[in-house]
């Protein structure tokens, strides 16, 4: 030893290389040398194996204090890129409503019922098609985090609970734009209008929940902010967002636990983590399709609508009088289409659209239905094909109601909407395939009907 530090800087000089990556490298390392010291100046005559010194090492535990502020700086980033993350998942599922939008505004989409597609079919084809595109989008997000390698979220605990949470954010998130394809008739505005909202409730709601945890010592803030999450759990722009969060702040946890040497790791699907969100969005899928179709079928305009009472009707011509009370007497057999005092009000107006209408057509009839503009045509078209609700009267096209079998009253009935009800995606020969395999003809002859029904009505070239 004596000739080692003999070619140090000074013989009183110790430099010592140590790992501080262990948390009593530096401890351990010192008490080597201090003993190599000590036995290097011990007498010939002694025993170095008999002398030495032995170190304890106890650190310093970090505060409760400390230890929270490693989490919220640690967790702040992953919080800022959930929120990005949720920036981006809402503009997504609000292009889905535009093509909706446009084919219920072009008459597309009820051309399609009448050709015997039924509303559950149909929404059920939309949601599986717009389930496969969305799942692009939320590979994409998975993929970049794992090209950035974010802990948080790629760790072997984390990613399928990443995967999970952006999926059945997607099969929640979907159908609850269903219903705004009702409620806008623009779908660029439908677009804004939607995206704003995802937005809004997204970011604010995982923000607001976020800020709330940091004040740890205000029990009322607290209480609040665990009944604010209890509430906003029913919007799946909370649920993915939170619980990005909260994957981060496990993760975090995780962390602080290893800088003491110790494996703490919990399952990112307890119910306390991310379950419940998970669990709030399969149902919440559920519930917003159901709701569609409920919206669809015009559930709640027909059950909460009552029959206004009606005046008496006064100077009826006498042919309009003979028919009416053919109809109402019962004297219809024979007739293939029959309107039994069919009545329409719209919503807020002072006068009916159509008022008792009573009309009977026989097989084999040509029946023209003719009126000044406003006499209520299109409105009984509208009704007899399901389009709109009926006030109060019923109507039956070859024995069956509209108003209870009005899938079957389709497979009776052919229609041309007032205006082209057309995808300006598809060409005249696709339109005509489109609708020949909605009505069934075989495939065989699909061909021969389409270039034939093509060339005779001129909507493509022979």
């Amino acid at each position: 030893m004596s000739a080692f530090l003999k070619h140090l800087e000074t013989e009183d000089n110790i430099k010592v290389w140590f790992n501080n990556k262990g948390w009593h490298a530096l401890v351990s390392f010192l008490n080597v040398a201090h003993n190599a010291v000590l036995r290097a100046s011990l007498r010939e005559a002694s025993s170095p194996e008999e002398h030495g010194i032995t170190v304890i090492s106890q650190p310093l535990n970090l505060t409760k204090e400390q230890l929270s502020e490693i989490t919220v700086l640690t967790t702040s980033v992953d919080a800022a890129v959930a929120i990005c993350v949720i920036f981006a998942m809402s503009f997504i599922p609000a292009s889905f409503v535009l093509y909706l939008i446009q084919e219920r505004v072009s008459q597309a989409k009820h051309l399609q019922f009448v050709s015997g597609v039924s509303p559950t079919t149909y929404w059920l084809t939309s949601f599986l098609w717009d389930m496969m595109n969305y799942a692009v989008s939320a590979a994409l997000v998975v993929s970049i985090f794992v090209g950035f390698q974010k802990k948080a979220y790629t760790s072997p605990d984390n990613l399928p609970a990443l995967v999970a949470l952006l999926l059945l954010y997607g099969w929640a998130v979907i159908p609850m734009m269903y219903p705004a394809s009702f409620l806008f008739d623009v779908p660029s505005t439908a677009y804004v209008a939607l995206a704003c909202a995802n937005l809004f409730i997204g970011i604010n709601s995982s923000a607001i929940t976020f800020v709330l945890e940091l004040f740890e010592n205000n029990q009322t803030l607290l209480r609040f902010n665990a009944m604010l999450r209890k509430l906003l759990i029913i919007f799946p722009h909370f649920c993915l967002g939170r619980g990005l969060i909260d994957l981060a702040l496990s993760q975090a946890v995780t962390d602080v636990y290893a800088r003491f040497g110790e494996e703490h790791s919990s399952s990112p699907f307890q119910w306390e983590l991310i379950g419940k969100n998970l669990a709030a969005m399969a149902a919440e899928g559920v519930v917003y399709f159901l709701l569609t179709l409920l919206i669809q079928h015009q559930f709640f305009f027909r059950r909460w609508t009552t029959e206004p009472a009606t005046e008496p009707i006064d100077n009826e011509d006498d042919d309009v009088a003979e028919e009416r009370q053919r109809i109402i007497g019962g004297g219809t057999k024979t007739d293939i289409l029959r309107l039994n005092e069919l009545t329409k009000i719209y919503p807020g107006a002072s006068s009916p659209a159509v008022d008792r209408l009573c009309v009977g057509v026989r097989p084999g009839e040509c029946f023209g239905l003719l009126g000044v503009n406003g006499a209520g045509k299109t409105t009984t078209f509208k009704m007899l094909t399901g389009d709109t609700t009926v006030t109060s009267g019923d109507a039956t096209v070859a024995g069956k109601s509209i108003l209870t079998n009005i899938a079957d009253v389709h497979q009776s009935m052919g229609y041309c909407p007032q205006f082209d009800a057309i995808d300006d995606l598809l060409t005249g020969r696709e339109h005509l395939h489109l609708y020949a395999r909605l009505r069934g003809v075989p495939a065989e002859e699909i061909k021969r009907v389409k270039h034939g029904r093509g060339a005779h009505s001129g909507v493509c070239k022979p």
